[in-house]
């Protein structure tokens, strides 16, 4: 389960890495107000918005931040049909699943459902996420 999460971790900066500098600013300082502008965002009804807040939590996540606070509004973008929304996601909901033991049975249908999507990626996400929780 750990190396899972290793590897996962070095996926997402070699992700943001990979992007010509472009991703350092996901690793920024916090500054006052920044839970309650990534609440928002997490709760845009525009993709890009929620793709951004959802790079910029797994990137604080990633430093050591103590992003535990937006579990439930990073759980409703569970939901989503994009990958990359859903790799970040699996990967916020492996970190802090054993905090909020409770909420993440609210997300394994979705997990279900997606073990049986026609895509294997979207598959082998949910499996391993299934995998690295433990509810």
């Amino acid at each position: 389960g750990d190396s899972i999460y290793k590897m996962a971790m070095k996926w997402v900066k070699k992700k943001w890495n990979g992007n010509k500098g472009k991703g350092s600013k996901y690793f920024t300082s916090t500054y006052k107000g920044e839970l309650h502008e990534l609440r928002e965002q997490l709760n845009s009804n525009q993709s890009k918005d929620r793709k951004v807040a959802l790079m910029r939590v797994v990137g604080a996540m990633t430093i050591g931040k103590d992003m535990s606070s937006l579990f439930t509004d990073v759980l409703k973008c569970v939901g989503t049909n994009h990958i990359e929304h859903k790799k970040l996601v699996y990967l916020y909901l492996v970190h802090y699943a054993s905090r909020h033991d409770e909420l993440v049975v609210l997300v394994v249908n979705t997990l279900v459902t997606d073990t049986r999507s026609h895509n294997a990626l979207i598959r082998g996400l949910a499996l391993r996420t299934m995998s690295c929780i433990r509810v």
